[in-house]
């Protein structure tokens, strides 16, 4: 779903509004925000996200699928003396070039890791599964509640 129209995420986005609503009783004039915050849910497009970059977890400890595994290329550092990326110590992607940018881009090869390399190095450095996701978590959380 990463790259669909932007008015398909706003049906997913008033659908998920109404959800929340619901699961907590509230009235049709309260606040979403609000209920995604008590909820601890994201928003539509920040769970999209979220979902590709645990896959991306996933392929960077070597606990993917093949299938996965086999559409990312390591990128190969051409400087290490620089203080950039020297700090880096966590793995990052090339991400392909692609001629047709419609459908190309929306794809796990070319977008997973367009969003891994763009992550916090903090959130990528975790040590489980389960602590990557509450630092994604808390990352969206912060960045995605203030826009809406």
């Amino acid at each position: 779903m990463y790259g669909i129209a932007d008015s398909d995420i706003h049906k997913l986005q008033r659908l998920q509004n109404r959800s929340a609503k619901l699961v907590l009783n509230c009235r049709t004039f309260d606040s979403s925000k609000d209920a995604w915050f008590k909820l601890h849910w994201l928003p539509v497009k920040a769970r999209i996200t979220f979902k590709i970059l645990t896959y991306m977890y996933n392929c960077s400890i070597e606990n993917a699928p093949t299938y996965l595994t086999e559409l990312l290329t390591e990128k190969h550092v051409v400087r290490s003396d620089l203080r950039s990326t020297a700090q880096e110590s966590f793995i990052l992607y090339d991400v392909p070039f692609n001629k047709n940018s419609t459908f190309s881009d929306r794809g796990f090869m070319t977008a997973a890791p367009k969003l891994w390399n763009g992550l916090l190095s903090i959130v990528k450095r975790s040590m489980s599964l389960d602590v990557f996701k509450k630092h994604l978590k808390t990352y969206y959380s912060s960045k995605w509640y203030d826009l809406f």
